[in-house]
């Protein structure tokens, strides 16, 4: 896996604001809580993000995300832009291939790691309804619809 070279008060900042998330949605074994959403086998680098020692990977923020029912943009906002740059990256490579009946998308350079390249491989084998879904869900991780699911996580 790529090292992140994420600043210290990032870390630290992501991990408080994820903290805050998962006290708040009622996680009381984190342990249970990581090996259910495919995080880790234990509940050891949930501790190290909240702890802000680890940066959190995109793969273990969509995992937190899907796990707790909010938005990434909720505990990372850098995450958050991330995933807006991949999906806004290949909506655009989907625009311009289309006319050629062509399906690639290029993810950014500067983000490439096996993360993204999951998400991309993910992102080109979708349909125009799949795009549309994401751009929903894209609304949503951006806050400007709230997912109320803290009932199902208590």
């Amino acid at each position: 896996m790529k090292k992140t070279n994420v600043p210290l008060d990032i870390k630290l900042t992501e991990g408080q604001k994820l903290a805050d998330c998962l006290r708040a949605y009622g996680v009381q074994n984190e342990t249970q809580f990581a090996r259910e959403h495919g995080i880790s086998k234990s509940g050891a680098l949930v501790y190290q993000h909240r702890k802000g020692i680890t940066a959190i990977s995109m793969e273990a923020a969509l995992a937190y995300s899907k796990g707790l029912g909010v938005p990434v943009s909720e505990f990372s906002t850098r995450l958050a832009r991330q995933q807006e740059a991949i999906i806004n990256s290949s909506l655009q490579n989907k625009d311009k291939t289309q006319s050629e009946s062509v399906k690639v998308i290029t993810p950014i350079k500067s983000k490439r790691d096996r993360h993204v390249d999951h998400i991309v491989s993910m992102l080109n084998e979708m349909s125009e309804e799949g795009i549309q879904q994401v751009i929903g869900a894209v609304t949503v991780i951006h806050g400007q619809h709230r997912i109320s699911s803290r009932q199902t996580h208590k």
